[in-house]
């Protein structure tokens, strides 16, 4: 199939168009592909970092992000969804404390500890979906769970390597993750098998003490 691309289309990151951009994203996604269909190697997972590194620094490579709210999202029991033809969708600001439900008030005051707000928490949890929807519609990983460790096991490098966005969307994403414990959904094991920091660091960062359920 040959695929034609507009060069001419509207800058989006720095001075590339979407096109290049695109085209960017595909190079990433060829240098990655060996870690997720088994052939994983320190090489493998240095490619996808650094491809999360560029998403956290604002690279969309042509994506179509759009915020919509999360009862829409919540149809597909989603937190986030993309498209083959590059549309995303992700939860609108204002809609983020629906995530945390009644647990919301207490996800934020354990956040603190790490010199987040609630806007900031807000902020941090869209940008992760943000983060996750665009590497995941970029490389098409046949394995959504190893994929989602091992997002998780980049951002929390590039944390502690000094990104701080990566740093803020990996403690936002073990607030999710304490949600989903909570409600005893399997993906934080499934994901657990693969990422072994998963629970340790959602125990350690939003422990059961400091979550008291509030009513929002």
């Amino acid at each position: 199939m040959t695929v034609v691309i507009d060069m001419t289309a509207r800058k989006t990151f720095g001075e590339k168009t979407w096109g290049e951009a695109a085209t960017d994203g595909i190079e990433y996604a060829k240098n990655v592909w060996n870690w997720f269909t088994g052939d994983r190697a320190d090489a493998e997972y240095a490619a996808f970092k650094d491809l999360v590194r560029s998403v956290v620094q604002g690279e969309e490579f042509g994506k179509d992000v759009h915020t919509t709210g999360l009862g829409e999202l919540l149809d597909d029991d989603a937190w986030g969804r993309w498209y083959t033809n590059g549309h995303i969708d992700i939860p609108m600001v204002s809609d983020i404390p629906k995530i945390f439900q009644d647990m919301y008030e207490g996800v934020a005051s354990a956040a603190r500890k790490y010199s987040m707000s609630k806007e900031g928490l807000k902020q941090a949890t869209q940008n992760y979906l943000k983060i996750h929807e665009i590497v995941e519609s970029t490389i098409k990983p046949k394995d959504h769970d190893l994929y989602e460790a091992t997002l998780l096991r980049a951002l929390k490098d590039l944390g502690m390597e000094g990104l701080e966005d990566a740093r803020e969307a990996y403690t936002a994403a073990m607030a999710t993750y304490k949600v989903r414990e909570r409600k005893g959904d399997s993906m934080i094991d499934k994901v657990g098998n693969y990422f072994k920091d998963l629970k340790d660091d959602v125990a350690g960062m939003f422990g059961e003490a400091e979550l008291k359920p509030v009513a929002i």
